[in-house]
């Protein structure tokens, strides 16, 4: 892990983002209204390093392959784990992990969800029995490969739905937890021959759409058209 795209908050700069946080409703709907406070407060709140790195990602001048911020702050305590696709707000006793990952999104672009992962902006990604033998989130007998299918969406027809990034935010963590692996395709893009290289970008390929989106619509857009892949 590249130390360069770490960074940690001080005790002090976490207080301030968690007070302004905690004064904000989570409106599960995202709303602009709702993006916009969350935005507000964030510029108003978080350190001027993480907002400057955020605003470079935002204008891809040097985009970064991820960004992970530690120290952030959390709600004062998680009574249970909801259901996955379930708003629970009484779960824990606050909102501060929902607006923090709405402002961070709400400074990188403009925040969205899909109704295959869930219902609301902000979505639940909790292991249950009953999905462990699924190739998503929320399995826990089987190990994921990378985010690579959402380069499907760049390729909808006419649409480009392919999202800028994903963002995560631990809320309560497993001990045992297994280890979220990232990597920067553009380093392993500098290992291609240039032959490869133009395979690679001619349109040869099919990709197939995310997983909820074949098992949600079966038999409908399981893959995109013949498209190149870098």
């Amino acid at each position: 892990m590249n130390k360069e795209y770490v960074f940690t908050l001080t005790d002090d700069e976490r207080e301030t983002l968690r007070q302004e946080l905690n004064q904000i409703q989570y409106d599960p709907t995202g709303s602009t209204s709702y993006v916009t406070e969350v935005r507000l407060a964030a510029l108003g709140a978080m350190p001027r390093r993480i907002i400057q790195c955020l605003n470079e990602q935002r204008a891809s001048l040097k985009p970064s392959p991820y960004i992970i911020l530690e120290n952030l702050p959390t709600d004062d305590s998680v009574l249970y784990t909801p259901h996955p696709q379930v708003f629970t707000p009484e779960a824990k006793t606050g909102f501060i992990s929902e607006n923090l990952i709405m402002a961070v999104g709400a400074l990188v672009g403009e925040p969205y969800s899909m109704l295959h992962e869930g219902h609301d902006i902000v979505n639940n990604l909790i292991p249950s029995k009953k999905e462990k033998k699924e190739y998503t989130g929320l399995g826990s007998e089987v190990e994921l490969d990378f985010h690579i299918e959402n380069a499907a969406l760049k390729f909808m027809g006419d649409m480009n739905f392919s999202p800028c990034g994903l963002i995560l935010m631990g809320v309560r963590h497993d001990p045992e937890r297994p280890l979220t692996r990232i990597s920067d395709a553009r380093e392993a893009l500098a290992l291609l021959s240039q032959n490869d290289i133009d395979q690679l970008s001619q349109p040869f390929y099919h990709i197939k759409v995310p997983y909820r989106w074949r098992s949600s619509v079966p038999g409908k857009l399981q893959e995109t058209a013949l498209v190149p892949l870098i």
